[in-house]
């Protein structure tokens, strides 16, 4: 019967089951990461929830499942990273696209209009040069520290 149905049609069909898939594979993910979770020892709590599958482009999420043993380490910011994100998210405050931010999972997230989002994603859409050009605000935030 499906190939009754118009090129187009067809198309739709196979998207939707793809999308379909790839949102029970984030479910499945999440599902294993609480059950990894709950059987080794808590290290830190983090009061951030973990954002929606809904509020994910899933065209864009790596789901490669990494079966292993060890347990796993997570990434520490770099120095130079952490100034690039403060400059960004002092920068980002200034022109209220984020009111808060939280380190896990081995990235930056911020908060912005009550959603969490992961730094990069929100930073390469508004870079310090586009906050400029949109909002006036000043490139040069180091000397404006006055501490």
């Amino acid at each position: 019967m499906k190939l009754s149905l118009p090129p187009g049609l067809q198309n739709k069909i196979g998207k939707a089951k793809q999308q379909q898939r790839r949102q029970q594979e984030v479910v499945q993910l999440r599902q294993q990461r609480k059950k990894q979770r709950r059987q080794s020892p808590v290290e830190s709590v983090s009061l951030v929830p973990e954002p929606s599958p809904q509020n994910l482009n899933l065209e864009q999420l790596p789901l490669k499942l990494l079966e292993t043993q060890e347990p796993t380490q997570e990434r520490i910011v770099r120095q130079s990273e952490q100034q690039e994100f403060d400059t960004w998210y002092r920068a980002a405050q200034r022109c209220r696209l984020v009111t808060d931010y939280s380190w896990r999972e081995g990235e930056y997230w911020v908060l912005t209009e009550e959603q969490w989002q992961p730094y990069a994603e929100i930073a390469a859409v508004f870079t310090l040069k586009s906050m400029n050009r949109m909002f006036g605000i000043s490139m040069d935030i180091e000397s404006e520290r006055g501490d």
